[in-house]
């Protein structure tokens, strides 16, 4: 079992390396920047530490000299937006690693895995970006943490905040350079006009370019509706990433409703057919990652029947050859057309 582990550990390794040196290659642009998620573990145990995050934030975007317009810090892991290149991004997540691992040991804490790792994922369009914004944002409220946008641990609570951009501390130049040393772990010199907060650490508006996200918005209206109710955006930002689970059922279930009323002009899931909904079912589960029961109650199905239809020849999925390859099936006059889902 210990061989197997280390095995298991050694393939993961190497499949970062190589995703890092693909990374390397990519152009200037924008990019949301995930950390892995450490299970069982805690990147920031207490404020202290997540004060200790906010200034690595700041010290990223001065030395490195990269545009960051939305960051959270996560107890596990950390969300990025920002514009640069592979190749920075790649050092700028070492220099991440380096800090956090400094603070846990210091503070006695358990150290993260060697094999820790990070997704760079292109943003190539504004809808891309819209989307991926969002998805930062509504983080920390999928935790439970907070409601959207009260939280103190990142930079979303500036977004159309009066409160959250009024929030004010002592200017970097008032304070006496070994303080500033002391506040932020590092020698770095931070610029005059930068505050420093004295339970928040250094103030996200000294670095962030959050006008961004208010300029592609537009209104407080805009980006609070979607930020609560476009589920859709959230679960391609989710796909865009690699990730599942998102949204809770209920949010699932209005979904899939949102979804029958767009495919099939404006038709309500009680006006569908029984082949129709079966045809629903591969798109929202395999498609989108939506999980069977919220697919089930969102077309008045019971999950048994959801189940039953992702394998079927006629409308579901079964595996392929290759592991984690499916094939959907889909009638189309006297012709089954194939097509191919790797998830």
């Amino acid at each position: 079992m210990r061989n197997q582990m280390n095995e298991e550990q050694k393939a993961a390794e190497k499949s970062f390396r190589v995703r890092r040196e693909e990374y390397r290659k990519y152009p200037h642009g924008y990019y949301h920047l995930c950390t892995d998620g450490w299970q069982g573990g805690q990147l920031f145990n207490r404020c202290e530490q997540f004060v200790w995050g906010m200034a690595t934030m700041a010290l990223v975007a001065l030395k490195f000299k990269v545009l960051i317009y939305s960051f959270e810090l996560m107890s596990n892991h950390i969300h990025i937006i920002l514009s640069a290149t592979g190749e920075v991004c790649v050092e700028l997540f070492d220099f991440i690693v380096r800090r956090i691992r400094k603070r846990l040991r210091a503070d006695g804490d358990p150290q993260f895995p060697d094999d820790y790792g990070f997704k760079l994922v292109p943003i190539e369009s504004p809808e891309a970006l819209l989307r991926q914004f969002l998805y930062t944002a509504r983080n920390p409220y999928e935790r439970g943490y907070s409601v959207p946008g009260g939280y103190m641990w990142g930079s979303d609570y500036l977004v159309f905040n009066q409160i959250g951009q009024s929030v004010q501390g002592d200017r970097v130049d008032s304070l006496p350079v070994k303080k500033v040393w002391e506040l932020i772990g590092s020698r770095e010199k931070l610029p005059g006009r930068w505050e420093v907060h004295p339970e928040f650490g250094v103030l996200p508006r000294n670095f962030v370019r959050f006008r961004k996200v208010e300029e592609m918005f537009g209104s407080p209206k805009e980006y609070v509706t979607r930020l609560v109710k476009d589920y859709e955006s959230l679960v391609y930002a989710a796909k865009e990433l690699g990730e599942d689970g998102c949204l809770t059922v209920e949010e699932e279930k209005e979904l899939v409703r949102n979804e029958v009323t767009r495919l099939f002009q404006g038709r309500d899931v009680g006006e569908l057919s029984t082949e129709e909904k079966y045809r629903m079912v591969t798109s929202l589960c395999v498609g989108l990652h939506l999980s069977e029961e919220g697919v089930a109650k969102g077309l008045g199905l019971p999950e048994r029947v959801v189940r039953q239809v992702l394998t079927s020849k006629d409308f579901g999925v079964r595996r392929s050859g290759n592991a984690g390859v499916f094939e959907t099936y889909e009638k189309a006059g006297n012709r089954t057309v194939r097509e191919r889902w790797r998830v």
